[in-house]
């Protein structure tokens, strides 16, 4: 059993989730940052009728995040031995990923999350 081949396959792994989701420093998404870009919103168009619910938003989107990242970051350390990740590194899948619970849990607070996100866009003023 080779453990450092196994540690650099989670990371990197973990390291394409979170690319996908576009929090990934590298991905240069719109995402990476999101922590300044809530506070510079925030500072500029949300009123102050507003702001304890714009507060209570970000906050549950950023445990959401947190929490997504890791759950793909469990399944990856988990992916020696569990159905439904890519067990061999072949880039295809051996399983089902309902298989998988830690997951099934990250997709849906990922959906969770876009619901977040949109609530938070819908504070913003339209023009």
């Amino acid at each position: 059993f080779d453990k450092s081949a196994s540690v650099t396959s989670c990371k990197e792994s973990n390291s394409k989730i979170r690319q996908y989701m576009g929090i990934y420093k590298e991905s240069g998404s719109a995402l990476v940052g999101l922590d300044k870009k809530f506070k510079r919103l925030k500072d500029v168009y949300v009123n102050d009728d507003d702001e304890e619910r714009w507060f209570d938003l970000v906050d549950e989107f950023n445990v959401r995040l947190s929490k997504i990242d890791t759950l793909t970051y469990q399944t990856t350390l988990l992916s020696q031995t569990t159905v439904g990740y890519d067990l061999n590194g072949d880039s295809k899948i051996d399983g089902s990923y309902t298989s998988n619970p830690d997951l099934v849990s990250a997709k849906e607070d990922i959906q969770f999350a876009l619901g977040l996100l949109n609530s938070i866009i819908a504070i913003l003023p339209s023009n």
